[in-house]
């Protein structure tokens, strides 16, 4: 019997159902913690919920952000995914008649909210187990890049082209140090390189994550870490690495303009 249900981030249900996916076919991005810390920084002005259709243990989940629209005098939503990769998946991908039911509880859910338009973001990873809804417009919007790191060869520095290779010698030569951590302090300062380089690029609103969101990385249980590269004892480029079971994702960071010249971000 197929089944369909709308979960906020405060339902445990919603651990139950990912914790039926294999781990080759789950990320962070698809976890009520991410979802939770989302909703109360990134997304505080609406709603983070989970799409979720299940028939006994074949599941497909879907978490999305339902965000209002006033035009006039009328009231419109819309859905999209969480920032970065969260598109519809289901765990097994032969149950055509579970992606049917989910597509038409969808449409519905749609038609009962005033929902007018819903941006799906896929995960690259998991492209095998995504649901492409039939009335959807697909768009390329770049490449997506990606490391198997069980196939890394050694010396590591061979798996890199020639011209990455420069850049990593040359900061390198420039005695480019790296430093891991999670400390407060250290997190603070990659805020204030973060937001730098979102002003210096006329980044939208929504690209100047709230503060929180970096701080409670920690008490949200997200599994992460923060890296530094050091000129100097100078923070001068910073990434954050967000990680699942299975996958690890460069997912927010910057590098001082002032310094870009010695490749501290390579």
């Amino acid at each position: 019997m197929n089944n369909f249900q709308i979960l906020d981030t405060k339902n445990k249900k919603w651990d139950e159902y990912l914790n039926i996916f294999n781990n080759n076919i789950n990320d962070i991005f698809y976890t009520r913690e991410f979802a939770s810390l989302a909703q109360s920084t990134i997304y505080k002005d609406h709603k983070v919920i989970c799409l979720i259709a299940n028939s006994g243990y074949d599941v497909i989940i879907c978490p999305v952000v339902k965000r209002e629209f006033k035009y006039l005098n009328s009231s419109f939503n819309d859905l999209t995914s969480l920032y970065s990769n969260s598109g519809p998946i289901i765990n097994n991908n032969s149950n055509n008649d579970l992606k049917n039911f989910f597509e038409k509880k969808l449409n519905l859910f749609c038609k009962n909210e005033k929902i007018i338009n819903y941006f799906i973001r896929y995960n690259p990873l998991l492209y095998d187990n995504s649901i492409f809804p039939k009335n959807a417009e697909v768009h390329e919007t770049g490449e997506f890049v990606y490391v198997n790191l069980k196939k890394l060869i050694k010396p590591f520095i061979k798996n890199f082209s020639y011209r990455h290779v420069k850049s990593i010698q040359k900061a390198i030569n420039n005695n480019i140090k790296i430093l891991t951590s999670n400390e407060k302090s250290k997190i603070l300062k990659f805020c204030q390189l973060y937001y730098k380089e979102m002003y210096l690029k006329k980044a939208e609103k929504f690209y100047f994550f709230d503060k929180n969101f970096f701080i409670n990385l920690k008490k949200n249980k997200i599994n992460y870490q923060f890296f530094f590269a050091m000129f100097e004892n100078k923070i001068i480029s910073c990434e954050l690495v967000l990680y699942s079971k299975e996958f690890c994702h460069s997912y927010l960071g910057a590098t001082d303009a002032k310094f870009r010249n010695l490749c501290p971000n390579h």
